[in-house]
């Protein structure tokens, strides 16, 4: 009873009380507004209010990160996927965008002059080969990821990584032998 306590115990409690009730009501007006669908507005809006359960860290080309010299015309490409909740269960990839491009200002606008794999419906995230442009010795290549997760939210797009080209033809060495001529 607060009768019993000082006036000035009695106001501390009042307002202590308060308090929680007011953070209890904004609890319960967040929890309803995103019951009643406020993430049906505008993607930006719903991506800052909810959080994918995956997202994909770790990009790989041909099992390694930003490579220099690759030598394979369609090189594979791999991701890590790491969960927003450790502990929670059921958490996957259940489809996936890639975008290369050739320059990294490209690929800063969410631009893809090389290749834009589209929606793939796939939970792969190991060697998925480069199915774009034909890329040429010495070419630099950007790419970044999304994955959408089991509810079928989207991630943000990966950390961009790149790789670069080696040598395709024997006709790309332009050298000579280094030696007296006899």
């Amino acid at each position: 009873r607060l009768t019993a306590m000082p006036p000035y115990q009695q106001q501390f409690i009042k307002r202590l009380l308060f308090s929680r009730r007011q953070a209890l009501l904004a609890r319960i007006v967040v929890t309803g507004l995103v019951w009643v669908g406020l993430c049906s507005v505008p993607n930006l809006l719903c991506a800052a209010i909810t959080e994918t359960s995956v997202k994909p860290v770790e990009l790989r080309c041909e099992y390694l990160a930003d490579p220099v010299g690759l030598d394979v015309a369609q090189p594979r490409l791999s991701w890590r996927l790491e969960a927003a909740d450790p502990l929670a269960r059921g958490q996957r990839q259940t489809s996936y965008q890639i975008l290369v491009a050739g320059s990294e200002k490209l690929l800063q606008q969410d631009k893809a002059d090389l290749w834009d794999s589209g929606t793939v419906s796939s939970d792969e995230s190991v060697n998925l080969p480069y199915d774009g442009k034909t890329l040429e010795s010495g070419e630099a290549c950007f790419w970044k990821v999304r994955v959408a997760d089991e509810k079928g939210d989207w991630s943000a797009w990966s950390e961009p990584a790149h790789w670069t080209m080696g040598l395709l033809q024997a006709s790309g060495w332009k050298a000579s032998w280094i030696g007296s001529p006899d």
